[in-house]
């Protein structure tokens, strides 16, 4: 988290107009938005692969009760 505050901090502080500044943030926060939805996607796909093969394993458990 740190490491994306200086990075803001610094694109602020530099030495560019005022528009170009707002489409550096802009862009890093798609970018940084659109890892995070990766992220989640993935670790939420993780998750219901895992929820499904317990749930097959506690079926065949029960089938062969």
């Amino acid at each position: 988290m740190s490491f994306t505050a200086g990075i803001i901090v610094g694109v602020l502080f530099a030495p560019a107009k005022g528009k170009k500044t707002r489409k550096k943030v802009n862009k890093f926060c798609e970018a940084v938005k659109h890892d995070w939805n990766s992220a989640t996607s993935f670790v939420a796909a993780k998750i219901d692969t895992f929820k499904n093969k317990k749930e097959t394993d506690a079926e065949l458990i029960i089938a062969e009760l």
